[in-house]
């Protein structure tokens, strides 16, 4: 099983038997410069010994504000107000584990990553003043929807908070998502993405960046179709699709939504000024499954924050204190 990389600059995909991967030369490069806080250190003139010690996975609950109590784990940065936030959503009867060796991997090279069990999964079965447990099998397609318009809010007030802490800066949002976990991610880009500013205050437009494994067209509940009509995802928001390219329907998905997101425009010959990334790995794996170590995949998904998001510089990539209205 290999990533397989096409070093053709192209948008035509019906031609070819694999999306075009647009993760050229020149991005692959970036991943063997040393990112993690180490390799800067070293580079600064520092000693192993004086390094601080980077902190541990912290496990947390967060409370939505229909009640429902969503186990998550939060991967501390030492980057302070520079470090990226990174949510991990996984996909339906899946949890929060399935990204635990990714969510390390990414906190080594400085990014504040939270992995949450979405409702009803892992340890997210609870709901405040009630009896019932809510079954991953059993969700409504409304409880779905849920997902984008609670479970995530409660994740926008904790790192809201950690970003006025000065722990991360929000205005760097990447999510991933796996499947289901990816249609969640999109819908809530554009859900937060239409969060108009109270006065000069910020209230959204904080997702900066979506990665999205094996994103399908439609999933119980919700669908990419909606989304892929907002401005942001086809103009603003940074993304990278990864497929596995044996299974036909993923690929066709997968096709069409990076379609979608190019909404008819040319991309931009030079790999570091594209803003869409869609590269076809040579298996039957999805989803999560795609992130196994032989794969490779963790290191692709470590380029694209870097050049899209830790490295971005723009004034709506700035940190700035937060409030609410009223505060």
């Amino acid at each position: 099983m290999y990533i397989s990389l096409d070093s053709r600059v192209t948008d035509s995909l019906s031609h070819s038997r694999r999306l075009v991967a647009t993760l050229l030369a020149a991005l692959l490069a970036v991943a063997t410069l040393g990112i993690g806080p180490a390799a800067v250190w070293a580079q600064e003139g520092g000693s192993a010994d004086e390094e601080e010690e980077i902190p541990e996975p912290e496990d947390l609950t967060l409370v939505t504000r229909d009640g429902v109590i969503l186990g998550a784990t939060y991967y501390g940065s030492l980057e302070g107000d520079e470090a990226v936030p990174v949510v991990c959503l996984h996909g339906l009867e899946g949890s929060r584990n399935e990204f635990s060796e990714l969510a390390l991997d990414l906190q080594e090279q400085g990014y504040a990553v939270l992995t949450v069990d979405l409702r009803g999964h892992g340890g997210s079965t609870e709901v405040q003043g009630s009896r019932v447990k809510l079954d991953p099998s059993r969700l409504t397609p409304q409880q779905i929807q849920l997902m984008v318009a609670q479970d995530l809010e409660a994740v926008n007030r904790f790192l809201w908070k950690k970003n006025n802490d000065k722990e991360l800066n929000l205005n760097k949002l990447c999510l991933i998502g796996a499947e289901t976990g990816a249609v969640v991610a999109a819908n809530y880009a554009a859900r937060d993405w239409s969060i108009r500013n109270y006065g000069a205050l910020q209230q959204g437009r904080f997702v900066k960046g979506l990665v999205l494994l094996s994103p399908p067209l439609r999933t119980k509940g919700l669908d990419m179709i909606h989304p892929m009509q907002h401005p942001a995802l086809t103009e603003q928001i940074a993304a990278l699709l990864l497929f596995g390219e044996l299974d036909r329907s993923a690929r066709n998905d997968a096709e069409k939504i990076y379609r979608r997101m190019l909404d008819g425009k040319s991309q931009p010959k030079e790999p570091r000024e594209r803003r869409v990334f869609a590269s076809g790995i040579d298996t039957r794996l999805q989803g999560t499954k795609l992130l196994d170590s032989r794969l490779r995949t963790a290191r692709y998904i470590s380029v694209f924050i870097k050049l899209k998001l830790a490295e971005a510089n723009g004034p709506q990539f700035q940190w700035k204190e937060l409030k609410r209205p009223h505060q």
